[in-house]
């Protein structure tokens, strides 16, 4: 047992929580999750007392409440504080098992973020149809899903064709016979001065970023609602909330791929399927270096990222794959309609 006087200033910075005096303290299940600190008087005090009151009075902290309240004996805590430490693991979490037999569904699978999320649902046990503009990159992701002694399909699919966006879910009926996730992963970006952007850049955009998510949604929802459950991830960007030089075209498909999101969510909130979005900042993946070249090259951009991304660095596909992971398994099911920013605090700015 540890007990120190805290100065005043200090108890009205960290005082956040009260505990009705004259109560004894009812220890739940979440104190097992934090250390406790708290400041006590004694059971004759009736009224509320100041943080200025409080001034030479002793506190303490235990990781175990319980202790606490041994070695206070009838004391009343008048105000309590988590104090947060790195929590373990809870020793019922089974890792490789958190999208067990799960059928998941990700587009633009061939590399970077999508490759990643492929192979992150893999390892935690999910059964991957790849899909890819780029077939043979498709095939490599489901060879290296296989390698891992896990169970993947490769499919070519162009998503702005909304054939063959159905014949992908169709596939993965046909092999698995259900479908509980879908990744809308795909996406180009192709950065311009807006007045010179040409309209085949406009209608690319526009098919792939924002048709391309519609499609995927329309044609697996049939088969969520016959299930009564599944998840749908689509991958916006940080520039679907905030937007960047040279980016007018594509910040505006990746908005609509928020709004998406959250129309989808709406309707289907009571019928099982949930659907959220991830705004990831700038990682590290080739879709970003045609944009990095008008910002004055890649070099540069990772040299001044700090001005920008404020946790310093670009991120990794894998740690967006993290989320897509929480996100399509049933760790967030009270999650739907939501705008998930992974950007090292971009838009926290």
């Amino acid at each position: 047992m540890v007990t120190e006087n805290f100065p005043v200033l200090t108890l009205r910075g960290i005082l956040t929580s009260r505990i009705t005096p004259n109560a004894r303290v009812v220890v739940s299940s979440v104190a097992r999750a934090a250390s406790f600190v708290a400041v006590w008087v004694n059971t004759a005090t009736t009224s509320s007392t100041s943080a200025a009151s409080m001034s030479g009075r002793t506190c303490a902290y235990h990781d175990d409440p319980h202790t606490i309240m041994n070695e206070l004996g009838r004391f009343v805590v008048d105000h309590v504080v988590p104090v947060y430490h790195e929590p373990s693991l809870p020793k019922e979490v089974v890792v490789g098992s958190r999208v067990e037999g799960k059928v998941c569904i990700v587009t633009g699978a061939g590399s970077g973020i999508g490759r990643a999320s492929a192979l992150r649902l893999a390892e935690e046990g999910g059964r991957v149809l790849c899909a890819d503009l780029n077939g043979a990159s498709a095939v490599e992701t489901a060879a290296m899903i296989g390698e891992a002694s896990g169970e993947a399909l490769a499919r070519d699919v162009d998503v702005s064709s909304s054939a063959q966006v159905d014949a992908m879910i169709g596939a993965a009926l046909e092999t698995w016979g259900r479908v509980d996730v879908l990744v809308n992963n795909a996406g180009v970006n192709l950065p311009g001065v807006l007045h010179e952007v040409s309209d085949e850049t406009i209608d690319r955009t526009l098919d792939v970023n924002v048709k391309g998510q519609i499609y995927g949604c329309r044609a697996v929802i049939p088969t969520m609602l016959a299930q009564a459950a599944g998840s749908i991830v689509n991958i916006s960007s940080v520039n679907g909330i905030v937007s960047e030089p040279f980016l007018a075209v594509y910040s505006a498909s990746k908005g609509a791929s928020v709004m998406l999101t959250k129309g989808v969510a709406l309707d289907y909130a009571t019928r099982g399927i949930r659907c959220n979005v991830i705004c990831p900042g700038w990682v590290d993946t080739p879709i970003n270096y045609a944009h990095a070249e008008m910002l004055g090259g890649l070099q540069h951009v990772y040299d001044t990222i700090d001005s920008f991304q404020p946790i310093g660095r670009p991120g990794t596909p894998r740690e967006i794959a993290n989320v897509v992971l929480f996100l399509a398994s049933d760790e967030s099911s009270f999650m739907t309609g939501s705008v998930v920013a992974v950007d090292g605090g971009m838009t926290s700015q």
